[in-house]
């Protein structure tokens, strides 16, 4: 992996009083990693990434071109909503309009479920984002390792299963390491 040394730089504000004494300073570090010398470029060239498809679906149904319920590359979150709601009112005037001598009474209910499909998020310990996603085929979790830091590629690696990822790096299953926790906390409270 390359790493660019970048110069730290400092900028801070502060109020005087009237004798010139500061009460109040606030005062931040930062790199510039936007800049090259004097120059400043906060684009750099623009480079094609190849994502591929991990068909990830939301199940979405659409009739509308250019929809669909495709996950993008970099996140996907499906959502279910219901609401439901009653409202009845009783009036003792003569006139219906009137709202005087009424009384009323409503409801509402509503129910959302949020269901996280695909997000970028460092599964591998080396500081970059990779695609962490649900497959719909298998409903298991899998992640694609971000080629961008070791190789100099501009892409994700194969997909894997997060339950091998996490035997290879752990050394054993998750249902272990929990059931390990679980025995430790149980003898420690005895």
């Amino acid at each position: 992996m390359k790493v660019v040394a970048q110069p730290l730089m400092s900028s801070s504000n502060g109020k005087r009083q009237a004798a010139g004494n500061f009460f109040n300073k606030h005062s931040f570090d930062y790199f510039n990693d936007i800049g090259s010398g004097t120059a400043l470029i906060p684009l750099a060239t623009p480079q094609s990434w190849v994502v591929g498809s991990d068909n990830v679906h939301g199940g979405m149904l659409t009739h509308l071109n250019g929809f669909t319920d495709e996950a993008s590359a970099i996140s996907g979150t499906s959502n279910t909503d219901f609401s439901a709601g009653v409202g009845v009112a009783v009036g003792f005037d003569a006139n219906v309009m009137s709202k005087e001598n009424s009384i009323g009474g409503s409801f509402g209910y509503t129910q959302s479920t949020s269901k996280g499909l695909l997000t970028m998020i460092d599964i591998n310990g080396d500081g970059l984002p990779d695609k962490l996603f649900l497959d719909a085929g298998s409903n298991g979790l899998y992640y694609r390792p971000n080629l961008s830091g070791t190789t100099g590629k501009t892409g994700f690696g194969d997909m894997e299963r997060m339950r091998r990822a996490f035997v290879r790096a752990v050394g054993q299953p998750p249902r272990s390491v929990r059931r390990t926790a679980i025995e430790q906390r149980a003898a420690a409270g005895s």
